[in-house]
């Protein structure tokens, strides 16, 4: 797992964050929620809805109905499940968590299902939202190294993050060889300059390093 916080200050920030994340997902993945009572579940659920292009005001938290499916042409099948009622690993089975179906699951309340880490698909990912004032919220997402590869994740990171120039893999600021996604790709680089194989565009000035 890889961890990424954010803080969302406003609506429009936690907004931001739901669309950030929405280009993230791939039909095959889960997103298990977790946090306080008011800490803007359903509403990170119903903007990260919108953004895949489903009707935002379709969502609601379904304790009562344990699970709403949005459906669209063109669209990602979205399951929006509430595990508030749910208790344990036995009930975990009806979320299809191991399966490879193609819709996306995202899970509020998903600590009732007591899954551990190690036994989640291997594309699921988590978010506990925190209170950190009265209007504010801190996200923490830890989201599977299987999501590296995927470019769009450079952008859920924030600024500090970046897309390698080799891999196309999104590449996290403590990368020991940032902002390159491993070894290889920077070596992969490294011959490219030396080869030839990249030219600069402009004429060198004497304050280039």
């Amino acid at each position: 797992m890889t961890t990424i916080v954010r803080h969302s200050r406003t609506e429009d920030e936690t907004h931001r964050l739901a669309g950030d994340l929405a280009r993230v997902l791939k039909p095959g993945d889960a997103v298990l929620i977790d946090g306080e009572l008011g800490a803007g579940k359903t509403t990170l659920i119903r903007s990260i809805v919108a953004a895949l292009g489903h009707d935002a005001s379709a969502v609601s938290s379904p304790t009562f109905v344990l699970a709403h499916e949005y459906r669209a042409p063109g669209r990602p099948t979205v399951a929006h499940i509430d595990a508030y009622r749910m208790h344990g690993t036995e009930d975990a089975g009806v979320l299809g968590l191991e399966s490879d179906a193609p819709r996306i699951i995202l899970v509020e309340w998903a600590s009732r299902l007591g899954l551990a880490t190690d036994s989640l698909h291997s594309s699921t990912a988590r978010v506990r939202m925190e209170h950190a004032g009265e209007t504010s919220r801190t996200v923490h997402l830890d989201v599977p190294n299987t999501w590296l590869a995927r470019p769009a994740l450079a952008r859920l990171g924030g600024p500090t993050w970046a897309v390698c120039p080799i891999t196309s893999r999104a590449v996290p600021p403590d990368c020991p060889t940032f902002p390159f996604a491993d070894e290889r790709a920077r070596l992969a680089d490294l011959h490219g300059w030396f080869t030839g194989s990249y030219r600069v565009s402009r004429p060198l000035r004497p304050d280039d390093d």
